[in-house]
């Protein structure tokens, strides 16, 4: 009897064992806010003074991030919308809930690319005089002016709304907020901050394969038809792969949190490539 009970004690702990291992592949753990110190001196004050960070750090969320002068920093958030700092810039994250996300812009400029990835949905920047409420995905933003990469923002400023959509600029003159003309400069600024959003998108894919080795492993043996993973992936932005027809034919079960992480990243990163060749042609 004792044998009997020992063996079924082995048995549901064998059990237990195999689920916690199963839920471990499919799901995938979410970093809510990570700051990426890029060049010059960048700092967080958690609530007791500043300190400055000199490699990626997980943030708690109640931060203040500030940049010097000649620094960029990079703040993600729910591994979906990606921050740029420019120079002598400070901001602060009121509300981190996915369909509520807002940042306070207290000074500076920042560039901001909203993907929609992770569940996230509402994204709003406030700066002390403006907000950008966003309706589209990638735009930069200062305290009396706003530049658009794609998609559509409004953009309220002392009692004043305007809806500025691809490739347009809006700001004060007079007093009066309107469109203004986009600038080769602007043009150039536009292009090297999607350029730089591309390489934190393939960041955050990086980080999601590290996280699933066996997801690496079955791409490169079954899926990737002979290519490395980092082949595959190349070939896959460039659009020469399509990665949900990829995905479909695998001969195994993949883990389906990491693969749809994996998979959206890839299409975005795609769809950024193109549109920067669009937009240089333009």
């Amino acid at each position: 009897m004792e044998k009997k009970k020992r063996n079924i004690i082995i048995a549901v702990v064998l059990i237990a064992l195999i689920l916690i291992g199963f839920f471990a592949l499919i799901r995938s753990s979410e970093i809510k806010i990570m700051i990426i110190p890029e060049s010059g001196v960048v700092e967080v004050d958690s609530g007791k003074g500043y300190v400055q960070i000199n490699e990626e750090t997980v943030l708690k969320g109640d931060e203040t991030i500030r940049t010097q002068s000649n620094s960029i920093a990079v703040v993600i958030l729910h591994e979906s919308v990606l921050i740029t700092l420019e120079e002598n810039t400070e901001i602060s994250i009121e509300s981190l809930v996915k369909d509520n996300i807002i940042v306070k812009q207290n000074k500076g400029s920042t560039w901001n690319k909203f993907t929609r990835l992770n569940g996230v949905s509402d994204y709003n920047v406030k700066t002390p005089t403006s907000v950008a409420a966003i309706k589209g995905t990638e735009f930069g933003l200062e305290e009396n002016q706003i530049i658009v990469a794609s998609g559509k923002v409004s953009f309220i400023k002392n009692e004043q709304e305007i809806i500025v959509g691809d490739l347009e600029k809006a700001g004060f003159v007079n007093n009066e907020l309107k469109k203004l003309p986009l600038t080769p400069e602007d043009k150039k600024k536009i292009i090297d901050n999607m350029k730089r959003q591309v390489n934190y998108l393939k960041f955050l894919r990086e980080k999601e394969l590290e996280k699933n080795k066996i997801l690496v492993a079955t791409l490169e043996k079954t899926i990737g038809k002979g290519y490395t993973a980092d082949e595959f992936f190349q070939k896959v932005d460039q659009g020469e792969i399509n990665i949900e027809e990829a995905i479909a034919k695998s001969p195994i079960p993949l883990p389906f949190e990491s693969v749809t992480k994996v998979k959206n990243l890839s299409l975005e990163i795609q769809k950024q490539l193109q549109d920067i060749a669009k937009i240089e042609g333009y």
